[in-house]
């Protein structure tokens, strides 16, 4: 079949799947026009437009953005705005927010037009799409945004970060071999306990996106053998469930969130459900528990 009508498959499917997200939120009726309005700009430009070639700018939601690529552009705000993610609600009207696999900063913008008054500590490991994050960020003239080029784990020092070079800002870059199984680059790693000591030793942090591509195990493990984990109020966690086809582990994950007094939403597709092995993106709405 023509990579054009499975590219308009792909969009309607995700339309259908991931739009009602979007209408269920919490956003105002007038914001949930533009968003799809949006969206519907978007998956024009990325049918029309070769879907890798490079966007000099592009505006959403009021900030100019620069991107790899329509396709990714596309992805990103499919899930952050689309299927509305990253949408929290904080009495606080200067929230501390850490965006962790930041990629080239959608939703470090969509936080600071969701709060426009929030302290963020943006992560990424990868040096280009580390560029067009601060890019991003500079050209918008973000105040309170801090830049992290590095990979979080468990230890700081350096590892193999593994990448696609013919596929700049891709999201699937890790640490894990088996999500990237392409080229490779050494980057420096960091603890967010390390951060959180140093820049937060005594304030809460309202919300932490982690979306670290396999990571997440040990950057949870870091929070909570340091104890850092009890300033965490929420988190929206993207958990990497079967890399590879490794063995589950995801019950280790959830207990050791219950253990430290969260409790939390699950949601995840898998298409067909009876697919022993499959790999599947699960997205977790963690908050202390009552």
């Amino acid at each position: 079949m023509n990579t054009g009508i499975w590219l308009f498959l792909e969009v309607v499917f995700d339309t259908v799947m991931f739009a009602p997200y979007l209408l269920r939120g919490n956003f105002s009726s007038r914001l949930k026009a533009g968003i799809l309005l949006t969206y519907v700009r978007l998956s024009i430009k990325l049918l029309l437009i070769h879907p890798f070639r490079p966007i000099t700018e592009e505006k959403v939601f009021g900030f100019a953005i620069r991107c790899f690529n329509y396709r990714t552009m596309h992805l990103l705000f499919r899930v952050i705005l689309l299927r509305n993610e990253y949408y929290f609600e904080s009495s606080n009207p200067r929230p501390v927010i850490f965006d962790c696999g930041a990629n080239i900063g959608l939703a470090t913008l969509f936080f600071k037009w969701l709060y426009p008054h929030a302290e963020i500590y943006a992560f990424e490991p990868d040096r280009d799409t580390f560029a067009l994050l601060k890019r991003n960020v500079e050209a918008n003239n973000l105040a309170g945004v801090h830049l992290y080029n590095v990979a979080l784990s468990d230890r700081v020092g350096t590892a193999e970060f593994y990448m696609d070079r013919a596929n700049p800002g891709s999201l699937r870059m890790s640490l894990n071999y088996q999500r990237m199984p392409k080229d490779t680059s050494t980057v420096e790693t960091l603890t967010l306990s390390e951060v959180i000591g140093r820049e937060l030793p005594n304030r809460d942090i309202d919300f932490l996106k982690l979306d670290v591509e396999g990571a997440e195990d040990a950057v949870l493990g870091d929070l909570a053998t340091t104890g850092r984990l009890k300033a965490v109020r929420e988190m929206l966690i993207e958990f990497h469930h079967k890399i590879g086809g490794e063995r589950a582990k995801l019950g280790p994950f959830l207990t050791a969130l219950e253990t430290h007094g969260f409790d939390y939403q699950v949601d995840a597709v898998c298409m067909p459900l009876y697919a022993p092995g499959r790999f599947q993106n699960i997205m977790l709405y963690v908050y202390r528990a009552a």
